[in-house]
């Protein structure tokens, strides 16, 4: 018999990141644990939404999906400013690969 959860392994894509010159980058899903610590990091003590915690989060993220270029989270905050375009189009195709299959319960 198949494994069910086969299906749910991470997957990694590759994208062109614009703001890069339309360089290639391969991203990888993160796990069901990556995704709770990053809501961790974001999470105040009440469990209400901390936005100053944010970017860190969203840094992490980027470390830990970014398989190629490989890149840590204190290389992400030393680069200069100018870099946010690259850095936000990153973490919107990662987004869009955890959100994907959203909305599909029960289908």
């Amino acid at each position: 018999m198949l494994n069910p959860f086969a299906k749910f392994t991470t997957k990694t894509k590759k994208v062109k990141i614009k703001a890069l010159g339309n360089t290639e980058v391969e991203l990888r899903e993160p796990t069901v644990i990556e995704i709770a610590d990053f809501y961790k990091i974001m999470a105040n003590s009440d469990g209400s939404m901390n936005i100053a915690n944010f970017l860190e989060a969203k840094l992490e993220r980027i470390a830990t999906c970014l398989v190629s270029p490989t890149i840590t989270v204190d290389e992400l905050k030393a680069l200069s400013s100018t870099a946010s375009d690259a850095i936000n189009e990153i973490y919107e195709a990662s987004d869009l690969m955890i959100s994907k299959d959203e909305g599909s319960v029960g289908n």
